[in-house]
């Protein structure tokens, strides 16, 4: 079966006064709530995140955590 998640635009933290980037956010929640949490661990995605937007590297990795806690409460 399928699993819908709600998201609101109240779930995406802010960080240094900016909203979370929401498709990092998304990424993180699918992945938590999710067949693909065994599928794809957190560290290896974090390092991915780092690796392929350095210049955005915390701003994102906050995203993915912040999605991936997010999605902790709906798995």
């Amino acid at each position: 079966g399928a699993n819908l998640i709600m998201i609101s635009e109240k779930d995406i933290p802010e960080k240094d006064g900016k909203r979370a980037a929401e498709n990092i956010f998304m990424l993180g929640t699918a992945i938590k709530s999710t067949i693909l949490s065994e599928l794809f661990p957190y560290d290896e995605i974090e390092k991915i995140i780092s690796e392929r937007w350095k210049k955005m590297a915390d701003a994102n990795r906050f995203a993915f955590q912040s999605g991936y806690e997010h999605g902790s409460k709906r798995a």
